[in-house]
């Protein structure tokens, strides 16, 4: 941001929600955070998290 400053150009702050959303798409594709989210809803459901984590308490 400072380069651009120094450069003269001005900084768009529109253009960097669009950057950051297509970043988290991207991240949420590549590392199937959907999956990961719903495989722990089946946990939840079936009580195997429950009993796991009344376990530790």
């Amino acid at each position: 941001q400072k380069l651009a400053k120094r450069d003269g150009g001005r900084i768009d702050r529109n253009r960097d929600i669009e950057h950051l959303w297509e970043f988290y798409q991207l991240y949420k594709r590549r590392h199937r955070v959907e999956d990961i989210q719903r495989e722990e809803q089946r946990w939840r459901e079936s009580g195997t998290f429950s009993t796991n984590l009344g376990e530790y308490g």
